[in-house]
C-alpha cells in the first residue's frame, strides 16, 4: 500500500512538472529548427568564404571582415545553444528516470527532450568546428596579408633620382589635384549640395574667425594666464608630471575645438564632396596630432620648468629639439593626408616613390638632427648640487641607441636613393612613432608612480614607523605602474608596426585565456590571481605576526625570545601555505611537484646537505631555544649579541658592532658558550698580583671590601677572595663577586679594578713587575771575557 502511494506521488510531480513545460515544448521545438538552420547557413557562409580564400576571388581584408563578423555571429548562436541545453537538461533532471505505470504522455515528453538535446548537442558540435574552421581561416588570411605587406616593404622600385620618376610622379600628382578640384567645384556649383550662398559664406567665415580666436588669441591667454602659473606653482613639487600633462591638455584644448568647430561647420554646409570626406577625416586628425605634440613637447621640453623624465637645462638644444620632433610630427602627418589623397584620386608607382622616398630621406635627417641635440650639453657637466639633483635621472639616449638611430637613419636614406623608398618610408615613420610612444609611455610611468606616491602619504602618517610600510607600498605601486604602461604600450607598438587590429586582438585575448605549455595552461589573468593571492596571503600573515605580537604576546607576558620564535614560525607557515596556494592557482598539479620533491630528495640530500642540515637546524634552535635574540654568546666564530635567528643562519653583533653570520648547524653540533641562556646573574673575577714581602692577610682583607663600594655587587652568594697561586714574580688572589646583569660586566670590572689600584696604594702595597733570575756558567763567563776583549781591539 505505501509502495503505491509512492508511485502515485511521484507520477502526480511528474504531471505537474509537465504540466508546468508544456507552454515551452512547443517554442523550444520552434526555436531549435531556428537555431538548425541559423547554424547550417553559417557553416554554408564559412563554406563560401573558405574557397573564395582559396581561388583569390575576394579581396583579404574583405574575407577578414567577414569573418570576423561571423564568428561574432556564431559566438551569439552557440550561447542561444548552450542555455537551452542547459535547460532542458535541467527538465529531463526533474522528470527523472522512467518508472513502472508511468502515463504515456509523461515518456513521450521525456523523449522529445532527448531527441532535442541530441541535435542541441550536434549544433554545439558544428558551432565549434565553424569557430575552429574560422579561427584556422582568419590567421591563414592574416598570414597572406602579412607576406604581401613585408614582400611590398622588400620589393625594388624605380629609383628616386631617375628623372623619369620625378617627371611621371610629378604629372601624376598634378592630374590628382586637378580630378581633387574638378569635384570640388562640381560639388560647389550644385545646386542641391553644397553651393555658396549668402547664408552659407556668412556661417563659414564666422566659423573660421571663431577658430583662429580659440587657436590664437585665446590659447594665448590661456597660456599666460593659466598654464605658465600652473607651470611655476607645480614645479618641484611631488605632481609635477602629472600638472605637465593637465597643462600640455590644456594648450591642446582650445585648437581641438576650433577643429571641431570647422570640421562640423564644413560638413553641415555640405562642403566637401564624398570623395574628399576621408581626405577631410585625416587632415582634421592630423591637424590634432601635429598640436598635441608640440604642447607635449612645449611641456616637458621647457627649460624653465623641467620635467620629468627629460630635465633639459639647456635652452638652445630644447628649442632645436622641439623644432625637430615637431617638424617630424607635421611631415608625418602631411604625408598621410596626401597619400589618402592619391589613393582617393588614383596614383601611380613613380608618383608613390616619389612621397615615400622624399617623406624617408627627410625624416633620416630629422632624426640625425634629434640624435645630435639629445644629448647633455657641456656646461650640465659643471652643475650646482641643487642643479645636479633636479637633472638627476634625467631621460637621455644611450649612446648605443644613438648609434643604432644613426646607422638606420643613414641607411634609409640610402635605401630611398637606390629604390627601397617603402622599406625606408615604412622605417622611419615607425622610428618616429614608436619613439614618440615609447617617451608617451615614460610620461604616463612617471605621472602614475607619481599619484601613487601621493596616496601612499595621504594614507599613511609620516612616523618613524609608518615610513617603512609608506617606501614598501610605495615601490610596489611603482612597479604596478610600469607594468600597466608597458601592457598599454605593447599592442599599441604592434598596430604601429604593421599588425591587424585582429591579430593584436587575438595575441591579447590568448595572453588573458591562457596558452598552453605542457599540460599546464598559463594565462596573464592566472599569474594575475596567483600572485595577488600570495601577496594577500602574506600580507594577512604579517597581519597576524603583528596582532599576535600586540594583542596576544604582550598580554601573556611571554619571553622575548619566545615571541621572536613564534612570530618567526607563523612568518615561514604563512609563506609555505601563501607558495603553495600561488602555485597551484598557476595550474600546477601539487601531487606532481611531490613527486618532483621526492625524485630530487637523493640529490638534495647530497648537493644541498649543508643547506638542508642548517634548516632543520635553524628549527631545532626556534623550538628548543638553547639561544635567543638579546643572548651574550661565545662561539667559534665569534662572540657578541644574538640579533636575528632564522632557518639557515644566526646573526651575531659583536661588541664591534659587526655581523657575524652563524650557520645554524654550528650552533647545534659545536659547544657555544650562552652567558644569559637561565638568567643574567653573573661572576666577575678581578685577578689581582702583589709582592712577595706582602702580607697575603691583610691582602685578603683588603680585596674582601673592594665588592661592598659598589651598588650591583651582590652580597649572596658572597663576594670571595682566594689565594690562587705563587707566581714566577708575585703573590695571585683573585677577587670574585656577583652582579645582578653579566652584559655590565665590563663596566663593573673597570671600576673594581680602579678601586683595588686605589686601596692597595693607600695601603702601600706594592703590585711588581714580572721578574727574572740569569745564572751565568764559568764556562760561559770565559766565552763572554774573549768575545768582549775582542770587540775593544
Amino acid at each position: 500500500m505505501q509502495t503505491r502511494l509512492r508511485q502515485f506521488g511521484r507520477l502526480a510531480s511528474f504531471l505537474f512538472v509537465v504540466v508546468c513545460l508544456l507552454g515551452l515544448a512547443g517554442p523550444l521545438s520552434a526555436q531549435t529548427e531556428s537555431v538548425d538552420d541559423t547554424v547550417s547557413f553559417q557553416t554554408r557562409k564559412i563554406s563560401e568564404l573558405t574557397r573564395s580564400f582559396a581561388t583569390g576571388e575576394a579581396d583579404l581584408s574583405v574575407i577578414e571582415q567577414a569573418l570576423l563578423t561571423h564568428e561574432s555571429e556564431i559566438v551569439s548562436t552557440e550561447a542561444v545553444l548552450t542555455e537551452r541545453a542547459d535547460t532542458i537538461r535541467e527538465t529531463l533532471e526533474r522528470l527523472g528516470p522512467k518508472l513502472d505505470g508511468e502515463a504515456a504522455s509523461v515518456t513521450a515528453e521525456r523523449e522529445d527532450f532527448r531527441a532535442e538535446l541530441a541535435e542541441l548537442k550536434q549544433g554545439l558540435s558544428q558551432t565549434s568546428q565553424n569557430l575552429a574552421q574560422i579561427d584556422r581561416l582568419t590567421q591563414e588570411v592574416e598570414a597572406v596579408r602579412r607576406s604581401d605587406f613585408y614582400s611590398d616593404l622588400t620589393q625594388s622600385a624605380p629609383m628616386l633620382l631617375h628623372p623619369e620618376t620625378w617627371a611621371e610622379g610629378g604629372r601624376s600628382l598634378v592630374n590628382n589635384f586637378g580630378r581633387l578640384y574638378t569635384d570640388l567645384s562640381a560639388h560647389l556649383q550644385d545646386e542641391e549640395t553644397g553651393e555658396f550662398t549668402l547664408e552659407a559664406n556668412l556661417a563659414l567665415i564666422a566659423a573660421l574667425a571663431v577658430a583662429i580666436l580659440l587657436a590664437i588669441p585665446a590659447r594665448i591667454w590661456l597660456v599666460r594666464n593659466l598654464i605658465f602659473p600652473l607651470g611655476k606653482a607645480g614645479y618641484g613639487s611631488s605632481l609635477d608630471v602629472v600638472i605637465g600633462l593637465f597643462r600640455a591638455a590644456l594648450r591642446t584644448l582650445p585648437f581641438i575645438l576650433a577643429v571641431i568647430l570647422l570640421a562640423t561647420t564644413v560638413e553641415a554646409l555640405d562642403l566637401v564632396p564624398v570623395s574628399l570626406a576621408t581626405v577631410m577625416d585625416a587632415f582634421w586628425l592630423s591637424a590634432i596630432w601635429v598640436a598635441a605634440t608640440a604642447s607635449l613637447c612645449s611641456v616637458f621640453f621647457s627649460v624653465s620648468t623641467p620635467l620629468f623624465p627629460f630635465n633639459f637645462s639647456d635652452q638652445k638644444r630644447a628649442a632645436l629639439l622641439w623644432t625637430f620632433v615637431v617638424g617630424a610630427a607635421f611631415l608625418i602627418g602631411l604625408d598621410h593626408v596626401i597619400r589618402i589623397e592619391t589613393n582617393v584620386f588614383g596614383k601611380v608607382r613613380e608618383l608613390d616613390v616619389l612621397m615615400r622616398g622624399s617623406v624617408a630621406i627627410m625624416l633620416s635627417v630629422l632624426i640625425l638632427l634629434i640624435v645630435r641635440a639629445w644629448s647633455f650639453p657641456e656646461g650640465e657637466k659643471d652643475l650646482t648640487q641643487r642643479e645636479s639633483s633636479i637633472f638627476k635621472g634625467a631621460l637621455r639616449l644611450p649612446g648605443a641607441v644613438r648609434v643604432v638611430l644613426s646607422v638606420l637613419a643613414c641607411a634609409c636614406i640610402l635605401g630611398a636613393l637606390i629604390g627601397y623608398s617603402s622599406l625606408a618610408h615604412f622605417t622611419t615613420t615607425r622610428l618616429f612613432l614608436v619613439g614618440g610612444l615609447t617617451l608617451d609611455a615614460f610620461i604616463f610611468r612617471d605621472a602614475l608612480v607619481q599619484l601613487s606616491t601621493a596616496f601612499t602619504h595621504f594614507l599613511f602618517a609620516k612616523t618613524k614607523a609608518e615610513e617603512n610600510k609608506s617606501d614598501q607600498l610605495q615601490f610596489w605601486l611603482s612597479v604596478l605602474s610600469t607594468i600597466l604602461a608597458f601592457a598599454l604600450w605593447v599592442p599599441l607598438a604592434l598596430l604601429l608596426i604593421g599588425f591587424e587590429w585582429s591579430s593584436v586582438q587575438r595575441v591579447i585575448m590568448q595572453a588573458i585565456t591562457g596558452f598552453q605549455i605542457g599540460s599546464v595552461n598559463f594565462s596573464l589573468a592566472q599569474v594575475a590571481i596567483a600572485v595577488a593571492t600570495f601577496f594577500v596571503l602574506i600580507g594577512v600573515t604579517r597581519l597576524v605576526q603583528t596582532t599576535t605580537q600586540s594583542r596576544v604576546f604582550s598580554r601573556l607576558r611571554i619571553d622575548p625570545g619566545v615571541q621572536n620564535s613564534l612570530r618567526t614560525l607563523i612568518g615561514y607557515v604563512g609563506l609555505v601555505i601563501a607558495f603553495f596556494t600561488g602555485v597551484s592557482l598557476l595550474g600546477f598539479d601539487l601531487s606532481n611537484l611531490a613527486i618532483i620533491a621526492g625524485a630530487l630528495s637523493v640529490g638534495i640530500g647530497f648537493g644541498l646537505q649543508s643547506i638542508v642540515n642548517n634548516f632543520v637546524s635553524g628549527l631545532i634552535l626556534l623550538f628548543e631555544r638553547p639561544i635567543k635574540i638579546g643572548d651574550w654568546v661565545v662561539t667559534s666564530s665569534g662572540e657578541g649579541i644574538v640579533k636575528k635567528i632564522s632557518v639557515r643562519s644566526t646573526e651575531i653583533e659583536t661588541f664591534d658592532r659587526s655581523s657575524v653570520l652563524v650557520p645554524n648547524s654550528e650552533l647545534i653540533s659545536n659547544s657555544v658558550t650562552n652567558w644569559t641562556h637561565k638568567s643574567r646573574l653573573g661572576r666577575v673575577t678581578i685577578p689581582v698580583g702583589v709582592a712577595y714581602k706582602e702580607d697575603p692577610e691583610q691582602i685578603i682583607e683588603i680585596l674582601s671590601k673592594v665588592p661592598a663600594q659598589f651598588d650591583k655587587a651582590l652580597t649572596f652568594p658572597e663576594p670571595q677572595v682566594l689565594f690562587t697561586s705563587f707566581g714566577a714574580s708575585s703573590l695571585d688572589f683573585e677577587l670574585r663577586f656577583f652582579i645582578p646583569d653579566i652584559m655590565e660586566t665590563m663596566i663593573i670590572r673597570t671600576q673594581a679594578r680602579i678601586a683595588v689600584l686605589k686601596a692597595f696604594r693607600e695601603a702601600g702595597i706594592e703590585i711588581p713587575f714580572p721578574q727574572r733570575d740569569i745564572h751565568i756558567q764559568p764556562a760561559d763567563m770565559d766565552l763572554l771575557n774573549k768575545h768582549m776583549l775582542k770587540n775593544e781591539e
